[in-house]
């Protein structure tokens, strides 16, 4: 909590919620959270029930991790099934893709980061890249420019899609998504739901 709220109304905000709406927060948003908010989150879990992993989900958000840590929940992620194709002949790992998109004098750059096995990663490389070189070149000024920075990020990225060990693109989805793994580290199909 930082100064201004009062620990009342950190309470009755957490108690408002719905169980399904409280396990999301504690799984996806308990990042940077004050002791004094971790220890209402506590209590309400508590309350409902709901304290063994959601718990644990809230204490991996506010903690530092060695890579040794990271990879080892990285682990967890690579030996599931592809999402995109299935397959589990090959480690999962992650990838960013950009695409550029123009028309006329507006143009766009997205990129994501999708974890899957590297044949289907290199696949959705090879279509963003193509839509890139179909629309994104048609904007002036920022078309042009965009389209080379989703190449080269594609490109980048694409070099690392078969390594046998997480990539950085793997690591860092897991550290966005730590407080999800950890409440579901052992039902790896709702690790499958948190890739897809």
């Amino acid at each position: 909590m930082s100064a201004g709220l009062n620990r009342e109304f950190v309470e009755d905000y957490y108690r408002n919620m719905a169980d399904n709406e409280l396990l999301r927060a504690v799984t996806q948003d308990a990042r940077n959270l004050t002791p004094e908010a971790i220890e209402v989150i506590e209590l309400e879990l508590k309350r409902r029930n709901l304290h063994g992993k959601a718990s644990s989900a809230v204490a991996a958000q506010n903690r530092q991790y060695t890579l040794e840590e990271i990879d080892a929940y990285a682990g967890l992620l690579q030996n599931l099934p592809c999402p995109r194709c299935g397959k589990t002949s090959k480690k999962l790992n992650g990838g960013q893709m950009a695409e550029a998109v123009s028309v006329i004098i507006f143009s766009t750059l997205t990129t994501y980061v999708s974890i899957a096995c590297p044949q289907c990663l290199d696949e959705l490389s090879d279509k963003a890249q193509t839509k890139t070189a179909l629309l994104g070149w048609w904007g002036i000024p920022w078309g042009p420019i965009r389209s080379v920075r989703a190449f080269n990020i594609n490109r980048l990225s694409r070099k690392v899609h078969h390594s046998v060990t997480p990539n950085k693109y793997l690591r860092s989805f897991v550290l966005a998504h730590i407080g999800e793994i950890e409440m579901d580290r052992n039902n790896s199909n709702k690790l499958s739901l948190i890739i897809k």
